[in-house]
């Protein structure tokens, strides 16, 4: 139960940071599509600074797969961003 109040509150977290950037760059998130990757993307980089660890079905996700799932969406976020600008 510990895990999964961890998860949400790290989800709850990125999705307010989400929001924080939005409102500070000015930026329409939700009409290019990138409040799903930017939240993903600050999730992953969260559960990498607090070091949470992560099981499912018994197994544990190892770390580095945060780090793909932290630079993956990053990265689509960036070219919908730069899409958008055009």
């Amino acid at each position: 139960m510990k895990t999964m109040t961890t998860i949400v509150v790290i989800l709850l977290v990125a999705i307010s940071i989400a929001h924080l950037l939005r409102l500070m760059f000015q930026v329409e998130i939700a009409a290019n599509g990138m409040n799903i990757p930017v939240a993903i993307s600050i999730a992953h980089l969260l559960r990498l600074m607090f070091q949470v660890e992560i099981a499912a079905n018994g197994m544990n996700i190892p770390m580095w797969v945060s780090i793909l799932g932290c630079i993956g969406p990053a990265v689509l976020a960036l070219l919908l961003w730069r899409e958008n600008r055009k």
